[in-house]
């Protein structure tokens, strides 16, 4: 049964609006699962909590990027080694907007990484 993860807070993505020119924040964070521990792959989600931003305002997990580690796994009396993550990527991205309608507004994203992990011997 996996164990509950507590929740990772990601630090709040923020760009102050120079005039009327658009800016962007951009940030990739890491999060390690611990010692001798995976993340449950289809546990791993954002929540979001606020956002405000008059361009694009997105996050991504780099699932490309993720440091997979072998865990070893017995079925039916056979032994299988799985793939899982240990450490993973998100990709945070926001933009304020440019023209008028947005002088001086900024943009900011808000949110953590919630996930289930899973202790295996390595």
């Amino acid at each position: 049964m996996p164990d509950k993860f507590e929740p990772v807070w990601v630090d709040s993505l923020k760009v102050a609006a120079q005039g009327t020119s658009g800016q962007t924040a951009h940030r990739v964070i890491e999060i390690d699962a611990g010692p001798d521990r995976v993340f449950e792959p289809q546990s791993i989600r954002f929540e979001e909590h606020s956002r405000s931003g008059g361009g694009a305002i997105w996050h991504k997990f780099l699932k490309d990027q993720y440091v997979m580690v072998d865990v070893p796994t017995i079925v039916a009396g056979r032994e299988y080694i799985i793939k899982m993550p240990r450490k993973i990527k998100i990709e945070l991205h926001a933009e304020t907007g440019s023209g008028p309608g947005n002088y001086n507004r900024g943009a900011w994203l808000n949110g953590y990484v919630q996930a289930e992990t899973l202790e295996y011997d390595r």
